[in-house]
């Protein structure tokens, strides 16, 4: 049986409570990951949008030189404040194309922060967009904003995990820094003759294109249904040879939601899978993932 590793993440230092430092972290509807980041920290606040978030710091505040972490699910240029994994409200993001929403909020707690402002996420940080954000960020608060280029994950303990190779871009009020490429996964070989299954982590020998039924896109209460000739070729593009243990919930957004309907050991099973950012495919009942090819999507619609 093959072992299952993690050699994708890489542990964080913990977020350390001192009487300047406030924690906030999205209450929105998730797969875990924000209640994880709770967990232990009973100092941390919880918001359900951006308005909250900053009335929640603003009741709290009880220093200067307050120094703020702020928790939630992003993207490229995109950190959510309440809306969890899946829907989208203009007031519980902020991106750079709804600064109407979020400026006027954040531009509330300027000259309030004498330090930094950190955001653990997903990727909040990564490409053009994500140093656009931060730069806008910053001089609505008027100190500096650093969010990570890779992916995240919390565990049920309360420790996060970032992606091994990313790192922290940041922004001052006065200076846009050179933007950061998106930290990949590691680089997928896709063989369309071979299916690498795990299933509550164990290696499935005996398992191959053929024992794929279906595959079918889950989009809200509905599902779209591909033919088998279809669904094995999906399922060799996302169970692949780049499987890594998983060291709890991801901290991405939700782009694609797929079931398969497979024959495993002589019987009919379902696997779930939730792929994140179009980066990770992570099997929703164990904590096994896959990094996914960089031309994932045109790989899934070709």
């Amino acid at each position: 049986m093959k072992k299952i590793e993690n050699n994708l993440f890489t542990i964080n230092s913990s977020i350390t409570k001192n009487f300047k430092t406030h924690l906030s972290i999205s209450s929105g509807r998730d797969n875990g990951f924000n209640d994880y980041c709770a967990t232990g920290r009973s100092y941390a606040l919880r918001h359900s949008s951006t308005k909250d978030l900053v009335n929640k710091i603003f009741s709290n505040l009880n220093s200067n030189g307050l120094e703020l972490f702020i928790i939630g699910h992003g993207s490229p240029g995109s950190l959510e404040t309440g809306a969890g994994t899946r829907g989208y409200d203009y007031h519980k993001y902020i991106e750079i194309y709804n600064g109407r929403s979020w400026k006027p909020e954040l531009t509330r707690l300027k000259d309030k922060l004498h330090h930094y402002v950190t955001i653990i996420s997903c990727y909040t940080g990564a490409e053009e967009s994500g140093s656009d954000l931060l730069f806008s960020m910053a001089k609505a608060l008027g100190v500096a904003v650093m969010a990570r280029t890779g992916l995240t994950t919390a565990e049920s303990n309360g420790r996060i995990w970032y992606q091994a190779g990313s790192e922290w871009q940041q922004c001052l009020p006065d200076y846009r820094a050179r933007a950061i490429r998106r930290t990949p996964p590691p680089e997928v070989n896709v063989d369309y003759n071979k299916i690498h299954l795990i299933v509550n982590k164990v290696f499935i020998e005996q398992f191959s294109n053929e024992n794929i039924i279906k595959a079918s896109f889950l989009i809200d209460k509905n599902e779209i249904t591909f033919s088998t000739k279809v669904s094995q070729r999906i399922g060799s593009i996302i169970f692949n040879e780049e499987f890594h243990y998983l060291p709890g919930d991801v901290a991405g957004i939700i782009t694609m939601r797929l079931r398969f309907d497979a024959i495993i050991e002589s019987k009919e099973e379902k696997i779930e899978v939730n792929v994140y950012n179009d980066a990770l495919a992570v099997i929703v009942s164990g904590n096994v993932c896959y990094s996914l090819p960089s031309d994932f999507r045109s790989m899934i619609n070709s």
